[in-house]
């Protein structure tokens, strides 16, 4: 038996990003920033300014609980939780966002 047939982990971010993708976005200029939503910025609306110009690492919720985006994770952020994201240096979108 492997420690892989033992132990499992979660996925973080999404199948598709990479320690290797993050520090190469790090390297280009990327920075955090975080986003409040808010009745009139749902996570919807995030999801449709940032599109793939940022990469959700996680979000706080209204408790200030830390949850981390996951492939698997199925938690919606609601208003008044944040989400703290990797954004490439060439995004334009800012409703809400301050860098962290």
């Amino acid at each position: 038996m492997t420690a892989g047939d033992e132990y499992r982990g979660r996925i973080l971010f999404g199948e598709a990003v990479t320690q290797k993708q993050l520090a190469q976005l790090l390297a280009d200029g990327a920075s955090m920033k975080t986003t409040t939503l808010s009745d009139s910025f749902s996570y919807e609306n995030y999801v449709t300014q940032y599109g793939d110009d940022a990469i959700p690492l996680f979000m706080l919720n209204g408790k200030n609980r830390l949850l981390f985006f996951g492939e698997h994770e199925k938690t919606e952020p609601k208003s008044g939780w944040k989400i703290v994201a990797m954004v490439r240096p060439e995004s334009t979108a800012v409703n809400g966002a301050e860098s962290a």
